[in-house]
């Protein structure tokens, strides 16, 4: 009877017509957060010296004097206002509808700010408070003055890796006011609009960038590597680890780069304001430890924080030789191995770089690796701050496992791990038999573990990512509610049944997808690694692409490669042809 009542309860959680999608959203991963946790609090026991500290204040505290204990010294070598006759970027007019806009698209079950006030209210009113709204914007961004409430920040602790008893090993999530949060999202989309129109931000930097992505930028870093290891060249790669990026920025130096690269007084004067004087405080449980000032970085959980950060880091590829990707603070600096001398040479211009912005890199935890088909790769070392850097037979970036040769077999052994692991996590929580919800539960859960970044590793072999099919099979089994035992029900007819596409076709699909992005948007980038053909026939469309001639099979059927040839077959009136809809 419990258990008849319990699927009752779910199947209306998830099912309720009566509830928006948005709401049934919120209830899903409300519910699998619960089951994940199985409890309220994120954080458990932290040490403090050789003590374990267990109630919810003292947590808070000893995460708070953790968060505040990164925080950089400001230097008062650079002023910024010595640069604002350079300023190209027009003032900022805020326009009511635009502030009615954002008033709007406020989601109403997010959490409210320091200062009490609710998305709810804020959305509710808004055609009542648009106006008054847009005087108190623009008055604050005229006169370059913040309100103090804006100023505080109730931090959000979240686990990263490691020991979860080390306060090190979690990061500072800001909740800030949501009313700053509006005026923060009309000057990050004013400011980035500028950044975009002048071209500042570096190419290699896909970090918070519209049309960039983890994607994209995995997709451009192993057709690098695949290129050279077709040419018959070894490629090494370092990825860089920095130390606390974000609570490092030193404000008077960002303010200086801010205006260096022409973004006007009048703004740079209000984020000057708007970083001077912030408080965090910690809060777990409803309990909060006491404000502490926060001297440098710029806010993890606020709009325009990484808007600034992008300013703040974007110089950091001038005068490298070697090839270097950013996503954020996420860093991989890369080149031929025979040349391993330049990349050497541009680690310790790194060292130079870091130590004039106050920037810091944890030699220990980057990692060397060389990608080459050699039987015995290349064996030289790198060194930072006269530190060898430790060398692995395989690396993680951006959430993608690359290993030496880019068989992908590793990655594909964590994702089908992971998403056995999943599924093991539904079979236990997701008590019903409804099919809609434990379809939903897949969907939701497993198979974008399956799919992420696909584009990027899609050239692993055919017996490679069977391994990824087999994990849909055993979901669809479970859906339908077969037992493991029952080997006579086809699998195949359970996939057509819950309408569920093979994970190959939904790869390739996506492939195109993100190939018709590059070539309606990206032009500059996709020449680097393939023409457009002169070649033209009543049989095809004229949007062809020249495939050269290769000589490895992992550079036949790199993202590229192997996405044009199915590009170039696709019939004339086919959707991916057409510019993706603004």
């Amino acid at each position: 009877m419990l258990r008849k009542q319990h699927s009752a309860y779910v199947n209306r959680l998830f099912t309720d017509e009566t509830k928006s999608q948005d709401e049934l959203s919120k209830r899903f991963w409300t519910y699998v957060k619960h089951k994940r946790t199985g409890t309220t609090s994120s954080v458990g026991p932290l040490k403090r010296g050789n003590q374990l500290v267990t109630l919810a204040k003292e947590k808070a505290e000893v995460l708070n004097a953790q968060f505040v204990s990164v925080f950089s010294e400001q230097s008062a070598d650079v002023d910024y206002t010595e640069l604002t006759l350079n300023s190209t970027m027009r003032d900022i007019v805020i326009d009511r509808n635009g502030v009615h806009k954002q008033l709007k698209l406020l989601n109403p079950h997010k959490a409210a700010g320091p200062d009490g006030i609710s998305p709810r209210v804020l959305k509710e009113l808004a055609d009542v408070l648009a106006a008054p709204l847009t005087t108190l914007f623009q008055a604050s961004l005229d006169k370059a003055i913040v309100p103090s409430d804006w100023k505080k920040a109730s931090v959000c602790p979240i686990f990263k890796k490691g020991e979860k008893s080390a306060a090190a090993n979690y990061r500072p999530v800001s909740l800030t006011c949501v009313t700053s949060k509006i005026m923060e999202h009309i000057l990050t989309s004013q400011l980035m609009r500028y950044a975009e129109e002048n071209n500042i931000f570096h190419p290699s930097q896909h970090g918070f960038c519209r049309d960039h992505g983890c994607e994209k930028q995995l997709i451009e870093l192993v057709c690098d590597i695949a290129t050279k290891l077709d040419q018959g060249e070894e490629v090494e790669a370092c990825v860089l680890d920095f130390s606390k990026a974000f609570d490092k920025v030193n404000h008077n130096k960002l303010l200086y780069k801010l205006a260096s690269y022409g973004v006007s007084y009048q703004l740079v004067a209000w984020i000057d304001n708007f970083l001077t004087d912030r408080t965090q405080k910690v809060v777990i449980d409803a309990e909060e430890s006491p404000e502490a000032p926060v001297t440098s970085g710029v806010p993890q959980g606020s709009v325009i924080g990484p808007a600034m950060f992008l300013f703040y880091i974007n110089d950091l590829p001038d005068n490298l030789k070697s090839s270097i990707r950013l996503f954020a603070d996420d860093t991989i600096a890369y080149n031929s191995a025979s040349n391993h001398t330049i990349l050497q040479d541009d680690l310790a211009k790194l060292e130079q770089w870091e130590q004039l912005w106050d920037m810091e890199f944890h030699p220990s935890k980057c990692e060397h690796i060389v990608f080459s088909r050699k039987r015995q790769p290349a064996a030289e070392s790198l060194y930072l701050h006269d530190t060898e850097i430790p060398k692995a037979d395989h690396i993680r970036y951006l959430g993608v496992t690359l290993d030496p040769k880019l068989n992908w077999n590793k990655h594909i052994d964590n994702v089908a791990a992971k998403g056995n692991s999943t599924l093991g996590f539904i079979r236990r929580n997701v008590l019903t038999n409804s099919e809609t919800v434990k379809a939903t539960a897949y969907k939701q859960l497993v198979r974008p573990v399956l799919e992420y970044a696909s584009s990027s590793w899609d050239s692993a072999s055919d017996t490679a990512v069977s391994r990824l099919e087999a994990v849909q099979r055993r979901a669809a089994r479970l859906i339908c509610g077969i037992r493991r035992t029952d080997r006579k029900t086809s699998t195949t007819s359970l996939l057509q049944k819950l309408d569920l596409k093979p994970l190959s076709e939904r790869r390739s699909d996506r492939r195109l997808k993100v190939f018709s992005q590059y070539h309606h948007s990206s032009k500059a980038v996709i020449s680097n690694y393939i023409q457009p053909t002169s070649f033209s026939s009543a049989r095809k469309h004229t949007l062809q692409y020249f495939i050269p001639h290769t000589n490895t099979l992992h550079y036949q059927r790199s993202f590229f490669l192997r996405t044009a040839k199915e590009w170039n077959a696709l019939p004339a009136d086919s959707q991916h042809l057409l510019p993706p809809r603004v």
